[in-house]
């Protein structure tokens, strides 16, 4: 795939990539991707870093055991171990810096329901509130996703909400248009219409989310396939 013909908005790569744990990219120099610069023969590259003209390194490789001078780690070019594990714990520091923002999804039109299950109250408040207040317990910022207009006059317009901008794509839309909103978070969702969910299960799938993967969830019971 060629990333740097134009520009790509940060979750179309992610989409590009999303099968991907790790892409590495040849040639891309100039661009604000954090890189790895192999070292020619003479060091000819280094010319350009420290002019500026590349940036963003992380690293230096090459087929030497040691070059002093760098300003940034060095490995030798058949050190594949040490290198991926740098690379890793790079990923694993982005992973750590990544905001974790909250979702309840309740912009559907409960068409099956007859009522509206995003107002039903099965712990003493309605479900959208119950599950914003639980998410808020495991997120640093929670959102409702709503149609436009859907809460304004009701209790619930007092919740921050994400206004669908990708429409008529049921929850998927919802996700979506939160994932434009807020392209640098990752986020945790969750429907209006589990009333058995709690905290621990909430707590038990951040833990072991797959911060390299477009997405974890659970399985499934019936058929396998993820729980939405």
């Amino acid at each position: 795939a060629n990333i740097s013909a134009q520009p790509q908005a940060l979750h179309e790569e992610r989409l590009m990539f999303g099968d991907c744990e790790m892409v590495l990219v040849e040639g891309a120099k100039s661009t604000k991707i954090k890189k790895i610069v192999v070292l020619d023969s003479e060091k000819k590259i280094l010319d350009d870093v420290q002019s500026g003209k590349i940036g963003e390194v992380l690293a230096y490789v090459g087929p030497w055991d040691k070059v002093e001078g760098l300003d940034k780690p060095y490995f030798h070019r058949d050190a594949i171990k040490e290198i991926e594990t740098f690379i890793t714990k790079h990923f694993s520091s982005l992973l750590e810096e990544t905001p974790l923002y909250g979702l309840v999804l309740a912009g559907g039109h409960s068409k099956r329901m007859g009522r509206d299950k995003a107002l039903i109250d099965y712990h003493g408040k309605t479900q959208t509130e119950f599950y914003f207040e639980l998410l808020s317990k495991h997120c640093q910022k929670t959102f409702v996703s709503s149609r436009e207009n859907q809460w304004e006059q009701n209790k619930l317009g007092h919740l921050p909400q994400i206004h669908d901008s990708i429409k008529e794509m049921g929850p998927m839309g919802g996700i979506l248009s939160a994932m434009l909103s807020e392209p640098k978070a990752a986020w945790l969702v969750i429907a209006c219409d589990l009333p058995f969910l709690t905290g621990e299960t909430l707590q038990n799938l951040i833990k072991n989310r797959q911060g390299y993967r477009l997405a974890t969830a659970y399985d499934s019971a019936h058929g396998g396939l993820p729980e939405p």
